[in-house]
């Protein structure tokens, strides 16, 4: 393992250089260009070690006894493959390689070139990736997951609707039977171009990136096949995708979710099947919903299949299931009757979830 003292760049550095280094891409400029988590600013090269902490204690006690040398006038152009591959790279210590979100998120701002973004639901869809992201942050914040779960699951809310983009430009709809987004997404990122690429190097995530992306809208996220570390993240990014669907909800117009005002929803009945996936605490098989009420349903009966107790915790304090609920006007009195139940039933499940 190649060994070196180096000065970790900040982010704004980073920043900078990438944005340096995709100008020149665009350009057409060829060169070795440095994924921004490898970039540094290297003072001395230590030599070659198999114990690299033993390296450092070597080099730090030569340097005591002789005061050290001048810094070796080095750049970013002179990490090769070995240090990306060792994870020394901006770092004095040994490690694993680290996803990259700024460099990530240059990437998915260049594949969104080709769409409209005045497009008022390519610009939803953008906003909702920026808000799953978010929520993602957070959440792995109040569970105390290490930075590499967290930079994982950022990563994977970033891509999870990479699909929605094609499917919107295709169709300009949402709808579940115009498109599968979900495996359209994986297509993209794990066919034949594996575009995954252009988002993270190193292939060490696949699996984990490929199985989330998959199953973030499925019915439901379990699959006994799946390992514990794959369910962490199919699970995260579904709890992180609803929490922001959420924000939708009450932010976007009526019109734009659903084609038709509040007052036209609220006029509506609640179909019986769903009405009975509701009785019977989970989730709403899209399939099943018949009116625009069934849709309004939906985002609320989702809340039946939250994985994560800090989910919930963030659903409580921002009161979104009472929020959602209360959007809509309801002159349909049987309807308003079935959403105070539903309001009370989602209430007591997330209280016993919480025990």
């Amino acid at each position: 393992m190649r060994l070196f003292i180096a000065i970790q760049l900040s982010d704004e550095m980073k920043k900078a250089l990438v944005a340096c280094m995709h100008d020149l891409k665009k350009q057409g400029v060829e060169g070795n260009y440095v994924p921004a988590q490898n970039l540094h600013l290297t003072l001395a090269f230590i030599g070659e070690y198999d114990d690299p902490e033993g390296g450092v204690e070597e080099t730090v006690s030569g340097a005591s006894a002789e005061g050290g040398d001048d810094g070796e006038e080095s750049g970013a152009d002179e990490i090769g493959d070995e240090e990306r591959e060792s994870g020394v790279s901006g770092d004095i210590k040994g490690g694993n390689a680290m996803i990259d979100m700024i460099y990530a998120r240059r990437a998915f701002d260049a594949y969104l070139d080709q769409f409209d973004r005045t497009d008022e639901k390519i610009r939803l869809k953008i906003v909702h990736t920026d808000g799953v992201v978010r929520y993602m942050t957070e959440i792995c914040r109040r569970m105390g997951l290490p930075e590499e779960e967290r930079r994982l699951a950022e990563l994977i809310a970033l891509l999870h609707d990479i699909g929605r983009f094609e499917q919107l430009k295709r169709y300009d709809s949402f709808e579940w039977d115009t498109m599968d987004h979900a495996a359209y997404g994986v297509h993209i990122l794990f066919g034949e171009q594996r575009m995954i690429r252009r988002f993270v190097e190193e292939d060490t995530w696949d699996d984990i990136i490929r199985e989330a992306i998959a199953r973030h809208s499925d019915f439901s996220g379990y699959d006994p096949s799946l390992t514990s570390r794959q369910l962490l993240h199919v699970q995260l990014i579904r709890d992180a995708d609803k929490l922001d669907n959420c924000r939708v909800k009450l932010e976007e117009p009526v019109e734009v979710l659903l084609g038709c005002t509040a007052e036209e929803v609220g006029r509506q009945d609640i179909s019986p099947e769903v009405w009975e996936e509701c009785l019977a605490h989970t989730s709403v098989h899209l399939e099943k919903r018949k009116t625009k009420m069934d849709y309004w349903v939906s985002y609320v009966a989702y809340f039946f299949d939250i994985a994560y107790r800090e989910t919930l915790d963030i659903i409580r304090e921002e009161r979104y299931t009472e929020r959602i609920i209360g959007r809509i006007p309801y002159e349909n009195p049987e309807t308003e009757q079935k959403m105070r139940e539903l309001c009370g039933m989602v209430g007591k499940y997330f209280r016993k979830k919480c025990l």
